[in-house]
């Protein structure tokens, strides 16, 4: 990999990182913005999409910078869907 792909591919890392800390601060320490992501996590196709997500994780063979991507994705997964307007009995209990 020549110096440009690798300054490229550190700036992305960074940038992705930087996305993702700042949207983990914003749910930990914004009340209401916890409130609204939380009743679209209710949708399960947001339970359903993690584990596909998870798996670029787990293997970043191809590049580094895809790891740390799917890391921000898999955060910002929870966000993605509509609220429910009734969700099931499982999704209260849990």
């Amino acid at each position: 990999m020549n110096t440009i792909t690798k300054t490229w591919n550190a700036m992305y890392i960074s940038f992705c990182l930087l996305l993702t800390l700042l949207f983990v601060g914003l749910l930990v320490l914004n009340l209401d913005f916890q409130a609204w992501a939380f009743e679209r996590h209710q949708n399960q196709l947001s339970w359903y999409i993690r584990p596909i997500l998870i798996l670029p994780i787990l293997c970043p063979i191809i590049d580094e910078s895809w790891g740390i991507s799917h890391i921000l994705a898999l955060f910002t997964s929870m966000i993605c869907f509509v609220a429910t307007i009734n969700p099931t009995f499982i999704v209260k209990e849990f």
